[in-house]
Parts: structure tokens; sequence; C-alpha cells
């Protein structure tokens, strides 16, 4: 059996395939703070298990034992009744085994009950109360101990049964019972580290993104500024769970953006790092990876209030799409290839439902003409796809005819939308995030609801759905998976798929 203390009161909860306990509350409130206790009490009873037998001193099972002798003495100290007897029983026991003992017939005596017959109901509870598995001497030490205090409760249960209320001394003998120091909060002793569990995640054969590395390094680095410590070994559920309460509950980040990002993150390092690849290349560092995932945990808040699509409004594209028509033209003191973006990836966006770095990153050979129709190849090697599967995407015969062709064969080769002398790892990414700005302050599209990029994508499906083009089609046109194996057979040829989008209506800004 398995006990835990929540808001001081033990209980005994349900074991099976998930753990179960009473929190004692009908307040949600209350309940969450409880859930906190409750979770840092199962993982003591789970470092219990997982440390194995320990060896107590004698002060800390005296201790254990004066517990007992509270306990009894707090229900029959002021009115023992029968219990007042216990100390003459006692001792005729002890008169009774000294005769035993020197019986020529033990072998026709009946047994007397042993000391762990006795006693061990009450040594096993305290063991459970405080989460302890201890070693078989310790236990036999338990089992004087509490004997000796039930001595002891006895002759004061008899003294109080005559009408002697005076001060308990004895009482005094038993201190209060503390266990062995926590570890203190740095790696223990060849145990993998927050840091190397990133190393083995983003060093392995099927290598992630550079964009999904860089933020889960800084998602992770986070966490662990969090904790205050680095070892990977330690961190339980319920330090996800105080981290998701230290951010959500000030409405730094909704509950959503946490479960999709931050436990996204610590949950996909540990199941790598527990994983057979995992465990063997941080043995290879001379290190034990960790025993429990601690993002396995469900977590509880307010679900996101949806108040609008999430694709632009007819008003908001307009804008956005009028805004681009004169980009190159104005004078806003951005630089030639950021004017170009401007003017070219919302119209690309908007008739190809393409990612907003997979237009970014594009460069003037990626205009191809294939099967004599004028496509956009979004390629790995341009920069980063997020399926790392390329695609040939047809140009909607409006942007044909506005000019975006001609644009980029008159471009030298390379990149179109973003400095070529740039040596950061992503370059179009600052694109990107310019386009976000440009949405806003140029382009007025201030709804913090919607995306300033990405929305384009919601935007193209919305359209296309509209316009009768088959969700199929939709998906290969935007790269997203394809939901069955069958429709992964074969190819969405470049005719197939320039029927269907010829089937999306020409934008008119004048409508």
């Amino acid at each position: 059996m398995v006990t835990v203390t929540i808001d001081g009161h033990p209980s005994s909860p349900t074991l099976g395939a998930d753990i179960k306990v009473s929190l004692r509350t009908k307040s949600p409130a209350e309940a969450k703070r409880l859930a906190l206790e409750a979770q840092a009490e199962f993982d003591r009873v789970w470092l219990s298990f997982e440390n194995g037998p320990v060896r107590l001193t004698l002060k800390q099972i005296t201790a254990l034992a004066g517990e007992m002798y509270y306990i009894i003495r707090a229900v029959l100290e002021d009115d023992p009744g029968a219990a007042a007897e216990w100390a003459q029983r006692r001792r005729d026991r002890f008169d009774e085994e000294k005769r035993r003992a020197t019986s020529r017939l033990p072998q026709l005596l009946i047994p007397m009950p042993s000391l762990d017959e006795r006693l061990g109901s009450w040594v096993d509870g305290a063991l459970s109360e405080h989460h302890l598995v201890v070693d078989d001497d310790t236990r036999q030490r338990m089992l004087l101990e509490f004997d000796k205090a039930v001595g002891d409760i006895a002759l004061l249960l008899e003294r109080r049964g005559q009408g002697d209320f005076s001060e308990d001394v004895v009482g005094k003998r038993f201190s209060t019972f503390a266990p062995a120091p926590a570890p203190s909060p740095v790696r223990a002793s060849g145990g993998a580290t927050l840091t190397q569990l990133l190393q083995v995640w983003s060093n392995r054969l099927q290598k992630p993104k550079l964009q999904t590395i860089k933020a889960y390094t800084s998602l992770v680095q986070q966490f662990g500024a969090f904790l205050g410590h680095e070892d990977a070994g330690s961190v339980t559920a319920a330090d996800v769970v105080r981290w998701h309460d230290h951010l959500v509950r000030p409405a730094t980040i909704t509950h959503e953006t946490f479960i999709k990002k931050h436990r996204a993150a610590i949950g996909t390092v540990y199941t790598y790092a527990m994983g057979e690849m995992g465990k063997v290349a941080l043995q290879a560092l001379g290190v034990a990876p960790p025993q429990l995932n601690p993002a396995r945990v469900k977590l509880e808040g307010e679900k996101q209030v949806i108040g609008r699509p999430k694709h632009f409004t007819r008003e908001e594209a307009t804008s956005i799409l009028t805004c681009a028509m004169v980009a190159e033209d104005v004078e806003n003191g951005f630089e030639t290839y950021n004017r170009a973006a401007q003017r070219w990836v919302p119209w690309l966006a908007a008739y190809t439902g393409a990612r907003p770095g997979e237009l970014c990153q594009l460069r003037g050979e990626d205009f191809r003409e294939i099967d004599g129709i004028k496509c956009v190849a979004l390629l790995p090697d341009a920069g980063t796809i997020k399926t790392r599967k390329y695609r040939y995407v047809p140009l909607h015969p409006h942007l044909v005819k506005m000019g975006v062709w001609k644009f980029a064969g008159r471009s030298a080769q390379g990149p179109l939308f973003y400095n070529a002398e740039l040596v950061s790892d992503q370059p179009w990414v600052q694109t990107v995030q310019m386009l976000g700005e440009w949405v806003r302050d140029v382009a007025k599209v201030t709804d913090k609801r919607v995306r300033p990029n990405h929305a384009w994508r919601h935007w193209f499906k919305s359209k296309g759905r509209t316009a009768g083009i088959d969700d199929a089609y939709l998906d290969v046109i935007c790269g997203q998976v394809l939901p069955t194996a069958g429709r992964n057979y074969g190819e969405y040829e470049p005719v197939a798929l320039l029927r269907e989008i010829t089937k999306f209506p020409v934008i008119d800004l004048e409508a």
C-alpha cells in the first residue's frame, strides 16, 4: 500500500494504469493547487522505489516510533479506559516469556505473537507515510524501537488511568523525523544534463530542422533557468506543471502556446534521450539517460476563445494586396530586395498557400517551366521545407499576367527577397519578420488574433474550397502531409494542379 499526504490528509491512492487520489475539494482553483502537491508526493513515492532500500539512523527510527507514540497518546490520554491495563498486560507477557524460556516442554506451548505480528503494520504504515523503502536490518531495529515506544505509552496510560495527569516527560525523548537531505539541485553523478539531451537530439542521424533546433534550444534553456539546475534525471512532472503555471497564470503566454511549444520541446528531447538511439548517444558521452519523461503530464488551462476566422477578412486581404501593388514604386526606406518581397510575396502567398519562409527563400532559378507549365519550385536546397519534400506549384494565370514570371526571369540567380551577403543560417527569416511588421504598420492589419503572414495559408484553403478545389489537391499545393497512404501513391503532376488552381477566382481588388 502507498500513502500520500495532501494538504495534511493521508490518503491511499488507487493504483492501476492510472494513479487516482481524492483532493477533497470541489473548488477548481483549490484542486489545481492541491494537484501540484499531489504530484510532488507521487514523485517522492517514485523516487523511493527508484532509489531502493535505505538505512535509517537510530535517531530517525526513534522519531518514527515517536509518531506512533503521539498518535496513541492523542486518542487515549484523556480517557484511557481499558488501555490503562496495557502496562500490566505487558508485564504479564514478559513474565510468561521468561517462564516459557525455562519450560521443559516448549513444543506444547501455544506460540506467542512475534514483534512483527504485533507491530509490523505500525512499522509499515510509518514507512509508507514517509515514502521509505528500508533494508531488513533497519526494519528489525524499527520493530525493537516501536516495542519500546509501546512500553512507554502503556506506562503513561497506566498513570492516566490512575488519575495522574502530570507532564509527560518520557514523550519528550522522541525527536521530529527528518529524512536524509535531498540531493542538491545539480546534476547527479553520471546523469545527463538538459544540455546533453539537446545535444544528442540535435545531432541525431535524422537531423531536425535548424529552425526547430534553435527554437527547442531556447525553450530548454528557459526551462533550465526556471529550474535553477541542469540535472535532467531529477526533473519531474511537477516541475513542468510549475513552469506552466509560472508562464500561463500571468498571461505571459497562452495555455495552447505552452502545450504546442514549451511542453513539446521538453517532451521531444526527453523522448529521444530515452529511446534506443538516444541511450546509445548518451552512453557514448559517459552519462546515464533519464528514466522519466516529465512532459508526459496532463495540463489544464483555459481553452482559447476563437472570435474570428484564422484567415484574413476581405478588407484585410485587399489592404495588404493593394499596398503590395505599389511597394516597389513608393519610397519607403526599404532595401530593394525587401521592397521586392513586399511586392510579390503576399500575392504569391494568396495564390499558392505556401508557407511564408518557403516564399521568402525563393531564388530566381526556382521559377521553372515544367511540361510547358510555368511553376514555382519549392525546394529543400533553397533553405527549408517543413515536410522535407520538394513540390512544384503552377503559377495562377493572374500571377503571370501581373509580371512575377518576368520579374524572376530578369533577376540574377540567387535569392530574390533577401540579402545574399548575409551569413546567418536562415537569412530569409529576417524578410519574413519584416513582412509581418509591414503588414501591421503599412497595410494596417492590426488585429492581433490574425497572423500577418501565416493567415494567407488559411485564406488560400478557404477560398480554394469555396471554388470547388478538392482538399487532396489543396493539401498538395500547400505542401501538407496527405492523410492516407493511398493518396501518397503516384504524383500530382503540374497539369493536374494547374487544372485545379485555375478554378481559383482572380483576385479583384476593386470588387
